[in-house]
């Protein structure tokens, strides 16, 4: 198995594609911004901006519901621990 080696640091991989991410994010080599057209906000992973988008501006927001009372949440983590927690 070849190594794939940063040339920044001592940072080792054997995929390549996990290279390119970490010097992305950890060197700020060829990176690629996302930016929100709401705030200044960027973000290197287009994921990271939707999800920014959605929790600050309600952009594209998926509520979930509580089956058993009039709570919803954003996020499908909250929803669980709500249950979890209160019924």
């Amino acid at each position: 198995m070849k190594w794939s080696n940063c040339d920044q640091c001592e940072f080792k991989c054997k995929v390549n594609g996990d290279l390119k991410k970490y010097k992305a994010n950890k060197h700020g080599v060829d990176v690629k911004w996302f930016k929100c057209d709401e705030c200044e906000y960027k973000s290197k992973e287009n994921g990271t901006l939707k999800q920014h988008k959605a929790n600050k501006h309600g952009v594209d927001v998926k509520w979930r519901q509580c089956d058993q009372c009039d709570f919803k949440y954003k996020e499908s983590a909250s929803l669980k621990w709500h249950k979890a927690h209160t019924h």
